[in-house]
């Protein structure tokens, strides 16, 4: 799967960072614009259902964690999915939405000791289209690790790295859908001053 196509689809709204591996990335701010100023991801079907994930691991959130990532996960379904067709039903099911923390060993009276984050995102989007249509699904999962002194800056790492998770979520999951449900896709008439986004690969 290469790279460049699924970067190159919201490059302009998104800055993709490599994972953090030995010390804290710079700080976010929070996620307060959302999802809905991008370009909606409009499917054909009448309703679109979106489900949490069921209790365990799967969404597991230890504290401190200001930016939840299975509310994050939510908010982004519902403001890049929109249904555009008269029958049929689509279900985001959110199977993994989870930010686990592990005490590393080490530490001495001089250092802290170290802490590793790691955020993990993985949805599914099915679609059942009505009166016989055609159907489909796709998956999209992240997987972020981060590691820093426990020093009382876990709180603003964990927000960074879940954000940073949700703009791969984000990214990955459009490449998905424009991938393998195009024919799904509901593509609105640009208005005046607009230009149309192509599906890639067109």
């Amino acid at each position: 799967m290469a790279d460049a196509p699924r970067r190159a689809l919201l490059l302009a709204p998104l800055a993709l960072a490599a994972c953090a591996s030995g010390g804290e990335a710079p700080p976010l701010p929070p996620l307060v614009e959302g999802y809905a100023h991008l370009t909606p991801l409009r499917l054909n079907v009448r309703e679109i259902v979106v489900e949490p994930p069921g209790l365990g691991p799967s969404r597991r959130v230890d504290a401190p964690a200001p930016v939840n990532p299975v509310a994050e996960m939510e908010r982004m379904a519902r403001e890049r999915l929109f249904a555009a067709g008269p029958s049929g039903r689509a279900v985001f099911s959110i199977e993994t939405a989870s930010l686990s923390r592990e005490r590393l060993s080490g530490g001495s009276l001089l250092f802290a000791p170290e802490e590793r984050a790691t955020v993990v995102l993985r949805g599914r989007l099915e679609v059942q289209a009505g009166e016989g249509g055609p159907g489909g699904f796709v998956t999209a999962e992240v997987r972020r690790t981060a590691t820093g002194p426990a020093d009382g800056s876990e709180a603003s790492r964990a927000a960074t790295l879940v954000r940073r998770a949700m703009e791969d979520m984000n990214v990955e999951l459009e490449f998905q859908i424009r991938r393998n449900l195009r024919s799904l896709l509901v593509t609105a008439p640009p208005g005046p001053g607009v230009t149309a986004e192509p599906l890639p690969g067109t």
